[in-house]
């Protein structure tokens, strides 16, 4: 696969360890085996050049180091489901929502940033910002096609690649360095209710993200960051305790007492627009988790909680703005960013007393 940014990737299927360059190669293969599932392809990071006035590959064996982040106390985290550009646009507005979207994320300016619904033209909007360009490390956006997930990072990240779940899903896998201890994180999107099924098939998916963070090949000893929209609110969380077990939901040990709605369909119209005739209710779907003696959660919010005002097109600028479907005239000028919010956690970055291991493990003493 060859990048428009000059260096190959290959595509590996995991459970035959084959390896091939062409991605028309490598769906055949995976088509022809049925290991279309559990499949991983290396992902390149890149790094804008200044002087080149270009995104590069970064190579951790052959590239100069990228520069390390200053020393800090904490880490911020935040995940955003930022809603495709495949719905109709007077349900989505694209053009009135990108820029504001853009906004918030240089507003919010967390050190690693997890997205979900990542289409090609947000991704090249969102490296064509100079705020991107200067702070931030990105995955190769070719994940998203036609949409997927992104990590931007103001921390250095290592082994970046995809594992494959089913035809359209995949997690989205990396490594940092906290505390002198190396982290796994990854973002998912669990598949939807479109299917009365769908709830095994989260299961199914979420069993397989899990396993390939703690024990799959060059998992960080260290620690595990896992987050993303799981499209499960509280009635399926006791179904995947066990999947979950040792990891720390950020905003219920923070704020047990709050529902912390990220899918909320009282107050977003957007919501409401993309899940018309949907029976679906007001839901947390979108979490963060940790499983890391490095990182203690200090504070979490959602973002994107309130709507902006701009100029919405009503019935009368035409059919593509027409109030009869999804009732769009009827909110006053008033913009939700997304059909989701996102959630940000602040964490404070702890040593544990020990001898830290080279492969990302404390050795207590």
């Amino acid at each position: 696969m060859t990048h428009r940014h000059g260096k190959q990737s290959p595509y590996y299927c995991w459970m035959c360890n084959k390896k091939v360059w062409e991605k028309k190669d490598w769906t055949k293969h995976l088509k022809s085996t049925g290991h279309y599932r559990n499949s991983r392809y290396s992902r390149k990071l890149l790094r804008f050049n200044a002087v080149a006035g270009d995104w590069e590959h970064w190579d951790m064996d052959t590239d100069a180091p990228l520069t390390e982040a200053s020393p800090s106390q904490s880490l911020t985290l935040v995940t955003f489901n930022v809603l495709f550009d495949l719905y109709p646009e007077n349900a989505v507005y694209l053009e009135l929502r990108h820029p504001r979207l853009l906004d918030l994320l240089q507003r919010l300016r967390a050190d690693v940033i997890g997205l979900q619904e990542v289409t090609p033209p947000f991704s090249r909007l969102l490296m064509d910002q100079p705020w991107v360009q200067a702070e931030y490390c990105v995955t190769c956006p070719t994940a998203a096609t036609p949409y997927g997930q992104m990590l931007l990072s103001r921390w250095p990240l290592t082994n970046v690649h995809t594992l494959r779940l089913s035809k359209s899903k995949t997690v989205l896998r990396a490594q940092l360095s906290v505390g002198g201890a190396a982290h796994d994180i990854a973002v998912v999107h669990l598949s939807s209710n479109w299917a009365e099924d769908m709830a095994d098939r989260r299961q199914e998916q979420l069993q397989q993200a899990v396993h390939d963070l703690c024990s799959g090949p060059g998992a960080a000893k260290g620690g595990q960051i896992l987050m993303g929209d799981f499209n499960f609110g509280e009635a399926e969380t006791a179904q995947y305790g066990a999947l979950l077990d040792g990891y720390t939901d950020v905003w219920t040990e923070l704020k047990p007492s709050e529902p912390g709605f990220t899918y909320d369909l009282v107050h977003n119209w957007v919501a409401r627009a993309t899940m018309a005739g949907s029976d679906c209710e007001c839901q947390r779907f979108d979490r963060i988790l940790l499983r890391t003696p490095v990182l203690r959660p200090t504070n979490v919010q959602l973002v994107a909680t309130a709507p902006v005002a701009c100029d919405l097109p009503t019935a009368n600028d035409g059919a593509a703005a027409s109030s009869g479907k999804n009732g769009v005239s009827e909110h006053g000028g008033l913009l939700y960013l997304s059909d989701h919010y996102g959630v940000q956690c602040v964490c404070d970055i702890h040593c544990p007393p020990g001898n830290y291991e080279h492969q990302g493990g404390w050795e207590h003493v």
